[in-house]
């Protein structure tokens, strides 16, 4: 049995960034193929927002920025901004920064239970709309309200669309006619649940329900929701709710297929550690998990590939807490990249394939981002200055986007 000292110590090793933000951030859906030169890049620059397209970086708003999230089409901002870091309002600007708008102030929000309210997650449905949900910060503690609102840029009306615990993390499907919901529920005490939203009627109804999963900490457990490509199904991994004190012992990570209209399937299960929970490629056919090998106080973990329904597993990747991380798919692929050996070591894989260091050249590799199925940005440390760059997977040779001055820039693509 893991002591919670030994867990935290090995989220602080890197094994997996176990913040809010990413544990509530919904799946990326697949991007289409686009060349360098639709390529957009926003990122924060000492509290400005700066958006690259093929040219010169432009400042496009200025003071207390604190996260970007580019429109699909690349011509619209949304960004988070407050003192101190503290994302207390929602703002938009076009990519020439020549019409900034205030989307949500202080008072836009409303509190369930006291506290401070802040914009938690950001996802774009289409060129006009945003969904979000809220986070409430007290004196002693940052905690999910679970709620779901919406807004468009262009009204700038602004709704609230599921109240506290009603809603929470969110995934949009690929052909955005529906939008997945998990309310997190609490361990021991409520159970969590999967719910389906029309974004257009805003009807809803529930899909599953499962016990509340412990995280070991304060902080609750979202499991991630992979939506299929004809946006007809979703699967998740549904952990026992233990699994963080013990991933040797505990039963196995249940694997589900829900589809819209509410029909559930079992697809089987693995031997996930929680530290690397089971992740689907784009197409469901395939799936990788991290697994610890030896006994529950072991830092040897094991970088697994596996069929969509988690039969027929094998060893592709091995390494120890903080050397090895989960692996991330690629959108639209069945290649996947991963953090594995010294810091900024990153490598290419998928089914059959040996790992491939990206970008071949050998640069670190700092916070990855895929711009689509080929293009990858990055930051990175070069002679010990900091930059963002830009490659195509099969590339040698990576471009300079700009010089930054933060080691672990705050930056998004499109």
């Amino acid at each position: 049995m893991l002591s919670k000292k030994f867990f935290v110590l090995v989220i602080l090793a890197g094994l997996t960034a176990c913040t809010l933000s990413q544990l509530q951030n919904p799946q990326p859906t697949a991007a289409p193929a686009t060349s360098s030169s639709g390529l957009t890049v926003a990122w924060v620059e000492q509290g400005s927002l700066v958006v690259w397209q093929q040219g010169d970086p432009r400042r496009v708003s200025s003071g207390g920025v604190i996260r970007p999230y580019i429109a699909p089409d690349g011509q619209h901002v949304v960004f988070t901004r407050g003192p101190q870091g503290a994302p207390e309002t929602l703002w938009v600007v076009d990519s020439l920064g020549t019409a900034e708008q205030q989307l949500v102030g202080p008072g836009d929000l409303r509190a369930y239970r006291g506290g401070e309210i802040l914009i938690g997650d950001v996802g774009w449905l289409d060129e006009s709309v945003i969904y979000f949900n809220t986070l409430r910060q007290t004196q002693t503690s940052l905690e999910a309200q679970d709620d779901l609102y919406r807004a468009n840029i262009r009204t700038r009306e602004v709704a609230l669309i599921l109240p506290g615990t009603e809603g929470g993390a969110f995934a949009i499907s690929p052909d955005k006619a529906h939008i997945a919901v998990v309310y997190p529920g609490r361990y021991g005490r409520q159970d969590a649940r999967i719910r389906l939203i029309d974004p257009l009627a805003f009807e809803n109804h529930s899909l599953l329900f499962f016990t509340g999963v412990s995280t070991g900490s304060e902080y609750k457990f979202y499991p991630q929701i992979f939506w299929e490509p004809d946006s007809s199904a979703l699967r998740l991994a549904i952990p026992d709710a233990d699994l963080v004190y013990d991933d040797v012992n505990a039963p196995p990570t249940m694997l589900w297929r829900i589809d819209v209209n509410g029909e559930r399937d079992s697809l089987g299960a693995v031997p996930a550690s929680f530290f690397g929970l089971p992740q689907w490629s784009t197409s469901g056919q395939v799936l990788t998990y991290l697994q610890r090998v030896g006994s529950g106080s072991s830092n040897d973990f094991q970088l697994m590939v596996a069929d969509g329904s988690g039969g027929n597993p094998v060893v592709y990747a091995s390494g120890q807490a903080g050397t090895i991380q989960p692996p991330q798919w690629i959108p639209g692929t069945e290649r996947f990249a991963f953090a594995q050996g010294n810091p900024g070591e990153y490598w290419l894989g998928g089914p059959e394939m040996s790992p491939q260091r990206v970008p071949a050249s050998g640069e670190l590799v700092f916070s990855p981002q895929f711009a689509d199925a080929n293009t990858i940005v990055f930051a990175s440390a070069p002679g010990g200055s900091f930059e963002l760059r830009y490659a195509a997977l099969d590339d040698t040779t990576s471009t300079l986007i700009a010089a930054v001055n933060n080691p672990a820039p705050v930056f998004d693509v499109g």
